[in-house]
């Protein structure tokens, strides 16, 4: 009875997986402004996922019909096992299930409610956030509560916290991806709806913790959303990534092959490819999110040298848990329980903020 019990729960899970796939599907091709024709192409490879991996956000939509949706299918197929395969105990298998259907909510989609504005040179200000709450449609509580902070053009900010302490769902909102249910999120001086969300993406790079690549080789997945590109650009970029030194040790260099999902690729490789495709699209506004995880902490800590050269130039969000790739930043927001519960620089954050002094403790000892 127990193992007919496991099974039905797995078959449930399945059926959950499957469901929040089709409705993340839905949600993505409404923030990009995707047709349905366009989420499944009949050609090989991309699709409306990878505009959270790295790419200029809206020149992505325009290329989905140059590739196949057989990466996804891979990636999907291995996370559906993954997560089935993961218990035998009926108890944590129900579990699972419902901590599915509860990330399954139907969020509150963004739309355009103004004409496309053009960007005005920078101002002072790159991003505000002015008493913003964020609340998903399904969820009971928010997952963000009273977020306020502004950073000057140019700066550096790390953001940290523990897990479900709504570092994501922060950055999130910079994008339009989701738009907050209270306060106002402003890019460069004007609430982000009164942009076209395409004109707002253009200047933005964002590149997430799991990297995607696609068939294909080094250059063409470099050069998605930035198809002009020259090969100095490419490589300027994969400098400062550091990702230049294992390219070039591969035959063929920027025409090196790549498998599906990058699977001839180590994580850490992965990783600095996708940031090195953010970084070839130029952006005014670059987000991190978690996305040197794989890295160890000597890449790292090289990678982030490397991307202080950025600094004035670019704005930069930084979403890490570890606590010394945020130590040089401008200005580190400390997140707990979806709320900003310190904030100021490295330092200052030590003795100030109790959850900040936790966090480093705990990586490096009191």
């Amino acid at each position: 009875m127990s193992q007919i019990l496991i099974e039905l729960v797995k078959l449930a899970n399945l059926i959950i997986q499957v469901t929040k796939a089709v409705a993340c599907a839905g949600r993505v091709q409404a923030v990009l402004d995707i047709s349905p024709e366009m989420s499944f192409p009949s050609d090989n490879g991309l699709t409306a996922s990878d505009s959270f991996n790295g790419n200029g956000l809206s020149d992505l939509s325009g290329s989905l019909t140059e590739h196949v949706s057989s990466d996804v299918s891979d990636t999907l197929t291995d996370d559906l096992s993954s997560d089935v395969s993961d218990s035998s105990d009926p108890d944590v298998l129900l579990s699972n299930v419902s901590d599915e259907t509860a990330d399954c909510s139907e969020v509150n989609i963004s739309s355009d409610r103004h004409a496309p504005l053009q960007l005005d040179v920078f101002s002072g200000t790159a991003v505000q956030f002015s008493h913003v709450g964020l609340r998903y449609s399904m969820a009971g509580a928010e997952s963000l509560t009273d977020i306020d902070f502004s950073v000057p053009c140019g700066y550096t900010v790390g953001i940290i916290g523990g897990t479900g302490s709504g570092k994501t769902s922060l950055v999130n909102l910079i994008p339009r991806f989701y738009d907050a249910t209270s306060g106002t999120v402003s890019v460069f001086g004007k609430p982000v709806f009164e942009y076209s969300k395409e004109e707002l993406r253009k200047r933005i790079g964002m590149v997430m913790q799991r990297a995607q690549l696609f068939s294909g080789t080094i250059r063409s997945n470099l050069k998605l959303g930035a198809e002009s590109a020259s090969d100095e650009q490419l490589w300027e970029a994969l400098e400062t990534a550091k990702a230049a030194d294992f390219v070039r040790g591969k035959p063929g260099g920027l025409d090196a092959p790549v498998s599906q999902n990058g699977r001839n690729l180590s994580g850490g490789q992965k990783q600095r490819l996708t940031i090195a495709r953010a970084l070839v699209t130029q952006p005014e506004i670059l987000i991190l999110d978690d996305s040197s995880s794989a890295l160890d902490f000597a890449t790292d800590a090289a990678l982030r040298e490397s991307l202080s050269e950025l600094h004035g130039k670019t704005t930069i969000f930084i979403v890490s848990q570890r606590a010394s790739s945020l130590r040089h930043a401008d200005m580190i927001i400390v997140m707990d329980d979806g709320k900003i519960v310190g904030l100021g620089e490295h330092d200052e954050l030590l003795s100030d903020c109790l959850v900040y002094r936790e966090i480093y403790e705990s990586q490096f000892g009191a």
